[in-house]
């Protein structure tokens, strides 16, 4: 008899208070304009939570009345066990037991209809260079899952993205009519948003190119890719000459079109013709918030972090909400400039501002916080991120440990490898040995 595995999951709150959630990587600020489009909302990401309907699981009030989430450690065998597949992924270290427990867990539909297991199993596994693996788990949902919906498979094609996998990216789209399902503009977005993801933008362009073929016609999110694919291969004029064949095609370029472009004119030194177009964009419309955030960047870059925080105060007063980027541009900002004090009071903000900090805040505070030689603070904050399951990257770790083990404290610097060691495949345990 197959082995039965259920699940309990709980709401998004609960797993954002666990810390389970995708591990963005450390940026500066000027690397970070390349993420502002992408967090508009190019493509979404939202888990549908479901209660399992097995016999006398706990609820979850009495989870919720007993403040705590235990999970015992899984097992594959016939009785009944009760986990949470989404911290499984994020702390099994071997990918042969991880690609065994997802495979076991996307036969059920309730698992395959949620979006964060599957980031974080391909994240993992991509960092591993399991790329086998990744083509292995992604395969068997597609084949477990019929009828197969287009929106399935526009998941699939996104994670081959995500793992830097362009020509499985490609071979999922080209599948799609022997699955019975018509390619859509959406399905097509899709593919040229996992090719620029996956660092080919040229491919991404040439795919555009051949639109017709393909039996869609491109829309607005179309074009934007395009010119964010154009601007990523360094043809900035190009891009701004893209914007006329948009209206040639009846279809006018939006905010988000026009801050693709400013992102890499602000990021390949372009300053005036930057603000050149930021002057005209103004004209026709409402800066957003990620135009504010390019703009922050492109100060905080230039050491003018006070007149970030000034165009923070503007952004507030016109009703904005920042978002996380808004605060780890300015936390990265001041800390560059050694000002470590701002910096914190920055991150105290955070949750004042109805917002929530994540890795890279973490990220950032740890290493100018270690590079300042204020050990404490470091350590603290390094070790809050493990128990949020975020761990910090070895460049990031190696400055840590090495001001911990200067200071004579070299157990802290034992602790910080280990916890480490616990969530990170096995693989990465030699690496992380030398690093005290």
């Amino acid at each position: 008899m197959a082995p039965t595995i259920h699940f309990l999951l709980p709401p998004k709150s609960l797993l954002h208070r666990l810390g389970m959630s995708p591990l963005p990587r450390f940026y500066n600020t000027g690397a970070e304009c390349s993420q502002l489009i992408e967090a508009e909302g190019l493509t979404t990401s939202k888990d549908t939570h479901n209660l399992s309907t097995k016999s006398n699981p706990p609820t979850l009030f009495e989870i919720f009345k007993q403040q705590r989430f235990q999970l015992p450690t899984p097992r594959i065998d016939t009785s009944f066990r009760l986990y949470n597949p989404l911290h499984f992924f994020k702390m099994e270290s071997d990918p042969q037991k991880l690609v065994q427990i997802f495979k076991q867990s996307a036969e059920q539909q309730r698992f395959r209809r949620l979006e964060t297991p599957y980031n974080v199993a391909v994240k993992k596994l991509a960092f591993a260079k399991q790329f086998d693996a990744i083509e292995e788990i992604l395969e068997h949902s597609l084949q477990v899952s019929k009828p197969c919906s287009e929106a399935f498979i526009i998941r699939i094609i996104m994670l081959y993205g995500l793992a830097g996998m362009p020509q499985h990216a490609i071979k999922t789209f080209n599948k799609m009519k022997s699955l019975n399902i018509s390619p859509t503009i959406k399905s097509f977005n899709a593919l040229l948003n996992a090719l620029v993801k996956s660092k080919n933008p040229k491919l991404a362009h040439d795919f555009y190119k051949d639109i017709d073929n393909f039996g869609v016609s491109a829309n607005v999110k179309t074009y934007t890719i395009v010119v964010k694919a154009i601007c990523k291969m360094n043809e900035h004029e190009s891009a701004l000459s893209f914007l006329d064949e948009m209206r040639k095609h009846g279809c006018e370029p939006d905010v988000f079109t026009y801050n693709a472009i400013l992102s890499a004119l602000y990021q390949q030194g372009k300053y005036k013709e930057a603000d050149d177009l930021l002057g005209k964009v103004t004209e026709t419309f409402p800066p957003n918030v990620v135009t504010y955030n390019i703009r922050m960047c492109h100060l905080c870059d230039c050491n003018k972090s006070s007149d970030a925080q000034k165009l923070f105060d503007e952004m507030v007063s016109k009703g904005l909400k920042p978002n996380i980027l808004t605060f780890n541009a300015l936390i990265a900002g001041f800390c560059k400039e050694n000002n470590m004090t701002e910096a914190k009071r920055i991150f105290s903000d955070i949750s004042c501002k109805g917002c929530d900090p994540n890795a890279q805040t973490y990220y950032t505070i740890i290493y100018f916080s270690s590079k300042e030689g204020d050990i404490d603070t470091a350590y603290e904050f390094c070790m809050e991120s493990m128990r949020r399951d975020w761990m910090p990257y070895f460049s990031i770790a190696k400055v840590l440990i090495d001001g911990l083990v200067k200071n004579n404290k070299v157990e802290n610097a034992r602790e910080v490898i280990e916890g480490m060691k616990k969530k990170l495949p096995v693989s990465c345990h030699k690496e992380l040995e030398n690093l005290c």
